[in-house]
């Protein structure tokens, strides 16, 4: 969906022109910055016809037209304004939306709640 960025000097926003396997349109999902990108997890939103990530799980929500939880996590590179997924290892958190993602270093991040 749509990314916007805040100028703080000019107190200003604009939308950022992004490329890549952008994710779908959500709410209550989490993002924090780790090493200079920003990881988005999870949220609750229309679910994909066909999924653009490889990892991804879903739980759909009945009487909601086809929407549902998810547990997908993307990166999005600002440099490069491009967005991709994260495969990871171990065991992945279920689909789950109104969660936390706190870095916890330029390495680690934190999952809480949802």
């Amino acid at each position: 969906d749509e990314l916007h960025q805040l100028d703080i000097n000019e107190v200003r926003w604009r939308r950022v022109e992004t490329r890549g396997a952008i994710p779908t349109e959500r709410s209550g999902a989490a993002m924090c910055s780790m090493d200079g990108k920003l990881l988005l997890m999870g949220g609750f939103g229309p679910l994909p016809s066909e999924t653009k990530h490889p990892q991804a799980e879903y739980k759909e929500n009945t009487g909601s037209g086809n929407k549902g939880w998810n547990n997908e996590l993307f990166e999005f590179d600002p440099q490069k304004g491009c967005w991709s997924p994260v495969c990871v290892a171990g065991s992945k958190p279920s689909p789950r939306r109104g969660h936390t993602l706190t870095a916890v270093d330029e390495k680690k991040a934190v999952l809480f709640g949802g």
